[in-house]
């Protein structure tokens, strides 16, 4: 996966993370006590500040959410040339 998939597959999860903590803690510091990060990481999520979040992180952080993730692999269709990493919200 190139910068660019990586990018846009963090911040899919961080929507699905952001939409997560807003329904579940009433301030960022309840959110970041809950997930062992500080408040300004917190901010960094809710403002698209991905640097210094691996996919493996936003994974730990969404199972501290009470999600499970799922990898599913499959082959990729005849019709597109290129394959491709999607987010799926289900």
């Amino acid at each position: 996966m190139d910068a660019k998939g990586e990018l846009k597959m963090k911040a899919d999860l961080v929507v699905i993370i952001n939409q997560a903590i807003d329904k579940c803690f009433a301030t960022q510091e309840l959110s970041a006590k809950e997930f062992g990060i500080t408040q300004p990481q917190i901010s960094d999520l809710k403002h698209g500040r991905l640097d210094h979040f691996s996919i493996k992180r936003l994974f730990r952080i969404l199972n501290d959410l009470g999600m499970d993730v799922e990898i599913r692999v499959q082959k990729k269709s005849s019709r597109v040339q290129n394959a491709k990493v999607s987010v799926v919200n289900a």
